[in-house]
């Protein structure tokens, strides 16, 4: 079983399938081996053999948190999302503090529209509240269902906690030029999200039509000009510069 999680630890799934195989068939009851080897195959994308193992763990261990969670990850694949959550939710019964599984539950419920899902992620940030990708998707959520202040206070927070993130600087010009039509404070986020990622070539777009909006012509064909350079064919960047001319 040890040489088979190795295996997968290093990204040879053919070799760990082969070893966690072995491991079963010397303990047919080693529910780490089964639930190791469900892992091995939802990444080769077998979900019917990921299925089978982790029920054959359950036959085992039917209180096995990993098991429900590797069900849940199969049935999003699969787009069943009724099942996903039930799957989700259970590991959070058997798994008070599984962050993970809570930020996916916010996750499906954000894709319905739902806002059950700012519940779920706060209690995910209840239980790691510097958690980077729950922090994110609190704040998309917001920004994706035109909440706009609420979004920006999101951010906000996310960037005190993680005072380097692109991706929060980024979203936070998004909001700021799409929503609230504050462009001048987005030129601001924008130049902050391109500080920390010098080749955030939607942040160079959006900077440009934030400077075309304020007649800043010549600074706004500069920054097409750059998202082109780092993402040739980027079609917002190619829209804006025909505008120009």
């Amino acid at each position: 079983y040890l040489i088979g999680s190795l295996y997968y630890a290093t990204g040879q799934m053919g070799e760990a399938k082969y070893a966690l195989e072995e491991a079963i068939e010397l303990d047919p009851n080693n529910t780490s081996a089964l639930l190791q080897l469900a892992e091995v195959y939802f990444v080769l994308t077998n979900h019917d053999r990921t299925m089978r193992m982790v029920n054959e763990a359950l036959r085992v261990d039917e209180q096995l948190p990993k098991a429900y969670f590797l069900k849940g990850l199969v049935y999003r694949e699969q787009r069943n999302s009724e099942l996903a959550k039930s799957s989700f939710q259970t590991v959070t019964e058997l798994d008070p503090d599984n962050v993970e599984a809570f930020n996916l539950l916010g996750m499906l419920y954000a894709e319905e529209g739902d806002s059950l899902a700012i519940q779920y992620y706060e209690t995910a940030l209840g239980i790691d509240p510097d958690n980077l990708e729950v922090l994110y998707n609190r704040g998309y959520f917001y920004q994706d269902n035109l909440m706009a202040e609420k979004a920006l206070d999101a951010y906000n927070e996310m960037l005190e906690i993680h005072p380097e993130s692109s991706a929060a600087y980024y979203n936070k010009g998004y909001v700021l030029m799409g929503l609230l039509s504050r462009p001048e404070e987005a030129i601001d986020a924008f130049t902050e999200a391109i500080r920390y990622n010098p080749s955030y070539y939607q942040a160079y777009s959006n900077r440009a039509v934030c400077l075309e909006e304020l007649g800043r012509r010549e600074q706004a064909e500069a920054d097409f000009k750059k998202a082109l350079e780092i993402k040739p064919n980027f079609d917002p960047a190619i829209e804006g510069l025909n505008r120009l001319y």
